[in-house]
């Protein structure tokens, strides 16, 4: 037995060779130190197509005309590049470019391609005309279709100008992250919508940043609209879809003739400032949301619009959603608008109003005069003593004139001409916070402070004091604080601030800093 084994052996031999030899290249493992290039064109003419390797590369960067990565092997897919890379690599930019083109070099794609193989491997695939290079093949009949591991992103422009503009991808991504301004994800491909980016993510990815921007726009880097936006594709699936100017990636196609509709499956809160300062302003949901609820502080949901009640944000909502939890909140500060947590029913409804300072949740717009009423009770104001109010300095301004304006009664009501229903003291501007006010109230210490007339009555603060009292401010500049553009008319309205007795001494401040409340502002 073992001799006639030792005769057939170099048979076996041969045969080993013969099916090694008939192997396609693809089979071949992918030296170490490389990554792997497969390249697909529909033509099958792979004769001068070569690769450019740049960043993290070992390839010559010095040659880009000569094609430095020829060709390497053929398979069932097409050609195929091996491209060296530096140990470690994480940023490895490929250009599949023909220099010897009829006419010129001829890129396959006009922009520069980005594969980070410390979370994506090192084995791509590319299909002619698509400006991505996958980490799966993509299918020969079907190259466009949205691959896994992959989330796309539509994008249309109402310029219909796409020069430039790339996505800088950031958390459950394996894209590179540590190079925002070069545009690691260029747009992939064009379809009827605009464009398109797909996005590489993570297993099981849940928060998914984006932010769509231009880094070579005139004048700097351009960021469209200007928010983080970001998408949970365990929640709301792989395909989104954004509008320039809109800050939502909506999980279905928004209408190109009225972008601004609600789509199914969102919720939108709309939300109103009487300062109109809505920077860093987000919602984070939750219950019934497809919204990420991972991560509070990052404010997954910023601003998507703005309208004529002042901006809203909208809501991705599970299927058959009822209830809606959501906190306005801003992310520079901390700051909750107004604090509890608030809540809609979205089973019946999905839209909602809120106003700053108010946790009612308003299943329709509120009419101006719930607007001033919500508006009551916002601290802008302090009382320091028997002869003086500090109040916040942006309403503090030359040629306003104030007031403290009280009802033993509360009877203060708020109207869009101003307060009515009680009695007032007038307020001069002038004086200062003593040391010992700054040391002990340092928040204090940008506030302007206003006089109350030497000869009032001790009896006319006491009296104030028993009831409700407004800070009034009669008169001012109407750029501080504005109604929501649709309330807007010719009539003036006021800031007033709220306190009762309580907040302060009924022996006439003998423990100083009472509190007063904003409510409103001139509008003229």
């Amino acid at each position: 037995m073992i001799p006639s084994i030792a005769k057939r052996l170099p048979l076996l031999f041969f045969a080993l060779m013969c099916v090694l030899a008939a192997l396609p290249a693809s089979a071949q493992p992918i030296p170490a130190g490389d990554i792997r290039i497969h390249y697909f064109r529909p033509d099958g003419n792979y004769s001068g197509w070569t690769v450019y390797a740049f960043d993290n590369t070992t390839e010559n960067t010095g040659a880009y005309s000569s094609g430095p990565v020829q060709v390497t092997g053929t398979d069932s897919f097409g050609a195929y590049f091996d491209v060296g890379i530096t140990s470690g690599a994480q940023e490895v930019g490929i250009i599949i470019h023909n220099p010897t083109a009829v006419g010129g070099d001829q890129k396959d794609t006009p922009n520069n391609l980005f594969v980070d193989p410390s979370t994506q491997g090192l084995e791509y695939w590319a299909y002619s005309g698509i400006a991505k290079l996958y980490n799966t093949a993509p299918s020969l009949t079907n190259p466009t279709a949205l691959l896994p591991g992959y989330v796309r992103v539509h994008y249309h422009r109402t310029d219909g100008n796409y020069a430039g503009w790339t996505i800088y991808a950031f958390f459950d991504t394996t894209e590179y992250t540590g190079d925002y301004n070069n545009g690691l994800v260029p747009p992939t491909n064009s379809d009827a919508y605009g464009i398109y980016f797909d996005v590489a993510v993570v297993a099981n990815a849940q928060n998914l940043g984006l932010i769509i921007h231009n880094p070579s726009a005139p004048g700097g880097d351009v960021k469209d609209p200007g928010p983080n936006e970001f998408v949970d594709p365990s929640t709301e699936g792989f395909e989104y879809w954004g509008y320039t100017g809109i800050g939502k990636l909506y999980k279905s196609q928004v209408s190109l003739t009225n972008p601004n509709a609600l789509l199914p499956g969102y919720a939108r809160i709309h939300y109103f400032r009487p300062d109109g300062k809505y920077a860093n302003w987000s919602v984070y949901a939750f219950d019934d949301t497809a919204e990420f609820t991972g991560d509070f502080n990052d404010g997954l949901t910023f601003v998507t619009s703005q309208d004529s009640y002042g901006v809203y944000f909208d809501i991705s909502l599970i299927p058959n959603a009822q209830n809606l939890g959501f906190i306005i909140h801003n992310t520079a500060t901390g700051v909750k608008d107004p604090g509890p947590n608030m809540f809609l029913n979205v089973g019946a409804f999905t839209e909602a109003w809120a106003i700053s300072g108010n946790a009612t949740v308003f299943t329709s717009t509120p009419t101006p005069t719930q607007i001033l009423d919500s508006l009551l009770n916002v601290q802008q104001a302090y009382w320091l003593d028997r002869q003086r109010v500090a109040i916040q300095p942006q309403f503090a301004q030359s040629g306003d004139t104030y007031a403290l304006t009280s009802s033993l009664t509360g009877g203060l009501s708020v109207t869009p001409t101003g307060i009515t229903g009680g009695t007032s003291i007038p307020l001069t501007p002038g004086g200062s916070l003593t040391a010992d006010e700054l040391l002990r109230y340092p928040q204090l210490s940008s506030y302007a402070v206003l006089q109350l007339p030497a000869n009032t009555p001790v009896s006319t603060l006491q009296t104030a004091l028993q009831g409700q009292i407004a800070f009034f401010q009669p008169s001012g500049p109407a750029e501080r604080y504005s109604m929501p553009p649709a309330f807007s008319s010719p009539a003036s309205w006021t800031i007033s601030t709220t306190t009762q007795a309580s907040s302060v001494s009924s022996s006439i401040m003998a423990s100083p800093i009472g509190r007063i409340f904003l409510t409103t502002k001139t509008m003229r």
